[in-house]
């Protein structure tokens, strides 16, 4: 019988499954929510956790002791896109150096490196799913009602920019997320 108590227990405990529904936005609202919970001033740092554990082999003890520290969904974002920053900034420098060079009386040209910024990466999926967005570069995007809103999660800035039919998007106006 205490055994049934336990569980029951535990099951009340349990989050809904809805949790892990990605987010859908569908709104400017919805949008500026999104963008709130990514704000700097809501998410602070978190201090080191020490973990202990004892772990016996073959009969010797050993004690294991590792720091951690949990992650927001914000520090999550930026460390992703601090990747793709950081191959802009290397695709820039390969492009500057892309000079010819003489080999065995032949011109050759280097090697073209792939900056992988267009490419799929692994913040990619967690963007989608937590701030239904997609990701165009350094920025988080949404297209909605004609427009793409932009966010640059590192200076927590939300840009709307106008589709034109004729070409790529032109900006229209700047807004700093709330």
């Amino acid at each position: 019988m205490e055994n049934l108590e336990r569980a029951k227990a535990r099951d009340a405990r349990r989050l809904s499954k809805v949790i892990l529904d990605p987010v859908e936005v569908r709104s400017v609202q919805d949008i500026k929510r999104v963008v709130a919970d990514l704000d700097p001033k809501k998410n602070p740092e978190s201090h080191d956790i020490e973990i202990a554990a004892q772990m016996e082999v073959e009969g010797d003890t050993y004690e294991v002791r590792a720091n951690t520290k949990s992650r927001t969904k914000r520090d999550m974002l930026v460390d992703g896109i601090e990747v793709i920053k950081k191959r802009v900034e290397v695709s820039e420098k390969f492009a500057e150096a892309g000079e010819d060079v003489e080999i065995n009386g032949i011109i050759m040209k280097p090697t073209p490196v792939g900056s992988g910024i267009e490419g799929r990466s692994w913040v990619d999926p967690l963007i989608s799913q937590w701030t239904g967005g997609f990701r165009v570069g350094i920025h988080i995007c949404w297209d909605l009602d004609g427009h793409r809103y932009k966010y640059n999660i590192f200076e927590h800035k939300l840009t709307r920019v106008k589709h034109d039919e004729n070409g790529p998007p032109t900006p229209s106006t700047v807004q700093t997320a709330k």
